[in-house]
Order: structure tokens, then sequence, then C-alpha cells
């Protein structure tokens, strides 16, 4: 599974290859493989959005359900 962020990608790639410099609420992703991790790091970040919108990620991807959530919630449209 390739990484969806920028900062996913980092954050694995540190967890990989310096875990000491992980911050301490990153810390559960040492619990992963070093598969998975190497899996994630290398992800090319050329096209990759900086941050992934939580929300999408809830209803993976499908913009016009998370605008109905988010109407739903009262947030912005």
């Amino acid at each position: 599974m390739p990484a969806v962020s920028k900062v996913q990608q980092q954050a694995m790639a540190i967890a990989k290859h310096n875990p000491s410099a992980l911050y301490k609420r990153n810390r559960g992703l040492l619990k992963m493989s070093k598969e998975k991790l190497h899996e994630f790091a290398s992800t090319k970040r050329k096209d990759l959005p900086k941050r992934k919108n939580s929300l999408l990620s809830l209803v993976d991807g499908d913009a016009k359900v998370a605008r109905k959530i988010a109407k739903s919630r009262g947030g912005k449209k």
C-alpha cells in the first residue's frame, strides 16, 4: 500500500531509517513490519498532496459522499 500523503511518506521514512527521531505520538509506527515501512517510505512524493483530507479518507475518496457528510455535520461545503 503506497503512502497517501507527503507527511505520511516522510513519517514512515523516519520510522524506517531513524526511529529515535520520531515524535512520541508516532511511536506506534515502530510496531509495523519492516516490509510495510519500506512500502510506505518508498512511495514517490511527486504527485502526493501534503496532507490527506481526513473526511475523504473516511469514505475512500468519494467526494460526493464526503460533501454530504460534511453538510450534515454543519461543516463547509
